[in-house]
């Protein structure tokens, strides 16, 4: 957009259709809207622009249906594409990448693998956290059967005077104190080991899981697909470039037809909103065959179409 200020499309007087428009505010808390005026703008996306003839109505359209993007009018540096009516030509197997966090904070990606490979990796670090959960769950057990090990004894000290306190009855304070105690005293050592020991193996849960968080970390693993579409309609310029589109999270990605769920298959057509421009070094031209390379995002969806026109 700044490219066509400069040659002079767009100057004052000139009426712009935009899609996808959003607000922008340096204050990240609620302001009165008179308190907000000249800290709030408008952010429009080039790719999701064009110019409206002179008599185009001003304020919003209601009808008319959504401003359909093509792929011959988009730019690698015009930001977000909101949507696009594309028809599948040809789809790649799901394949998948890991993102691995790195002691100095940064994230490594490892991939793309395949769906075979995935699943051996996946079952390689299966058998890691078994290993090392069951590591964990035997220091707890063996410490369990040590401290068991001593409320028996204590148990077995009492047992010749009828230890069977109530309820309601207390320890003496003199159970701390290991070096010489009496029956009575061992019977109560004996309960407070069983009581804590049932405490304690309530925490050792909740501390396994913590340090399997930092031996074996959960995966952080993405499935994606790539798609290659063209446009289904065109405007005033023919559907020369193809677009590679990065379908990510494809394993989660839920798709409608009615009321049925479908899949991405060759030859479907698609409303498809929020792509995002990537690889935008390597995008070609508006010349036949040129090839542009787009991403989805969390909020891009896929709404089947039946294919006419």
């Amino acid at each position: 957009m700044a490219r066509a200020v400069r040659r002079g499309l767009i100057k004052a007087g000139r009426k712009i259709a935009m899609a996808g428009a959003r607000l922008s505010c340096d204050s990240k808390d609620p302001q009165e809207v008179l308190e907000s005026y000249n800290s709030t703008c408008l952010i429009l996306s080039g790719n999701s622009s064009h110019l409206a003839p002179w008599h185009a109505r001003l304020g919003f359209q209601p009808s008319g249906g959504p401003y359909i993007c093509t792929l011959g009018s988009l730019t690698p540096d015009g930001g977000i594409a909101c949507v696009l009516d594309l028809i599948v030509e040809k789809t790649y197997p799901v394949a998948y990448v890991e993102f691995i966090e790195q002691e100095d904070g940064t994230t490594r990606r490892e991939g793309p693998r395949t769906a075979a490979d995935e699943a051996r990796e996946n079952d390689r670090w299966q058998r890691k956290r078994e290993s090392e959960a069951s590591k964990l769950h035997g220091a707890v057990e063996k410490k369990v059967h040590r401290y068991l090990g001593y409320a028996d004894r204590c148990e077995r000290k009492a047992a010749g005077r009828g230890f069977n306190p109530d309820s309601s009855d207390g320890p003496p304070d003199s159970i701390d104190a290991l070096a010489s105690i009496t029956a009575l005293e061992a019977g109560w050592l004996a309960k407070y080991i069983r009581d804590s020991i049932e405490k304690e193996a309530e925490r050792a849960m909740e501390d396994i899981e913590k340090e399997l968080q930092t031996t074996c970390p959960p995966r952080s693993v993405r499935s994606f697909r790539i798609i290659v579409g063209r446009d289904a309609r065109t405007q005033r310029k023919p559907a020369y470039r193809i677009a590679q589109i990065t379908v990510w999270d494809v394993m989660n990605l839920a798709l409608y037809e009615g009321k049925q769920e479908g899949t991405i298959e060759i030859g479907h057509r698609f409303l498809v909103t929020n792509l995002m421009p990537s690889a935008q070094s390597a995008w070609m031209g508006n010349e036949p065959d040129a090839e542009i390379y787009l991403s989805s995002r969390r909020d891009t969806r896929w709404t089947r179409l039946r294919n006419v026109g």
